[in-house]
């Protein structure tokens, strides 16, 4: 599979399951690609400043951190991985 960034909103309706198209299309990906899916900042930032409790934000902290995070040069790399 190509390498895919997901929107906020779709991140937001996978965590709910809402049974979307863009929904079953990440699933796709997180199962079969998981390390292409790429992230931004902006879109961890979004998802995690809507999270309502400690353990939920951890949770969802944790799934994200699996993604590889789209620098702006164009880079990409793990986001748990410190910048070169």
């Amino acid at each position: 599979m190509e390498r895919a960034i997901f929107d906020t909103s779709v991140r937001i309706d996978f965590f709910k399951n809402t049974g979307s198209k863009q929904n079953e299309l990440l699933e796709d990906y997180v199962q079969y690609a998981y390390q292409s899916i790429l992230s931004t900042l902006t879109i961890i930032q979004e998802v995690l400043r809507g999270v309502r409790t400690e353990n939920k934000f951890i949770q969802k902290q944790r799934i994200l951190q699996g993604f590889n995070l789209l620098n702006p040069d164009g880079n990409h790399r793990r986001i748990d991985e410190p910048e070169s």
